[in-house]
């Protein structure tokens, strides 16, 4: 096995241990193979999703990969967009509409299997191994607990707990003043009690 969960038997905190993922490509050591997420290396692997076009053809829109140095028993590689370089700043609404749409099918496809965990980790600060902007989606079995702070609804949040908020018609979105990381911004829904494979594309979800 390509890696293992292991509970401190102190703390009784869950950790990974995944020594395989130390052999990924690296672009911050300068290790940067031909881009496996680019047009023309879609027979390379067997995809497991894609919107648009016909298995193995280069017409696709979002593609979703097995990911080659899992960490959990699923895990995939969500790749944004056929451009090597724009992320979602820069990709127009109807591309990221795609991606976000692909977030929502791959939970619901694994929600029952264990802990759906999707993250975006972005440039050499975030620990990217390579630049194609892209997603990992990876499952967690049930009996690993994993250390999630409930997002309690904002209106009963201290003010000390957050710094200015914006609000869009369906969104908070604040700065936490006890971020753990540089830049950190949190989008809560307004409408509560909803799993993220719930959500829709109507207003007031």
């Amino acid at each position: 096995m390509d890696f293992e969960f292991l509970q401190n038997p102190i703390t009784k905190k869950w950790v990974v241990l995944a020594p395989r993922r130390a052999k990924r490509p690296d672009v911050a050591k300068g290790f940067e193979p031909v881009c496996p997420f680019c047009l023309g290396r879609e027979k390379d692997e067997q995809e497991v999703y894609r919107v648009g076009g016909e298995a193995g053809d280069s017409n696709w829109i979002v593609r979703v990969l097995p990911n080659k140095f899992p960490f959990a028993p699923i895990h995939e590689v969500i790749i944004h967009s056929p451009d090597h370089h724009k992320n979602f700043d820069e990709l127009p609404l109807d591309q990221v509409e795609h991606i976000l749409q692909t977030y929502k099918h791959r939970y619901n496809e694994h929600a029952h299997k264990g802990q759906v965990y999707i993250f975006h980790n972005r440039g050499e600060a975030g620990g990217e191994s390579l630049p194609h902007p892209h997603t990992q989606l990876a499952v967690v079995p049930f009996e690993v607990k994993m250390d999630i702070p409930r997002l309690i609804p904002l209106e009963s949040q201290n003010s000390n707990l957050k710094s200015e908020e914006l609000h869009t018609e369906n969104f908070f979105l604040f700065c936490p003043k006890s971020s753990q990381w540089p830049d950190e911004v949190w989008m809560a829904p307004k409408g509560r009690g909803r799993a993220f494979g719930e959500i829709t594309d109507k207003p007031n979800f």
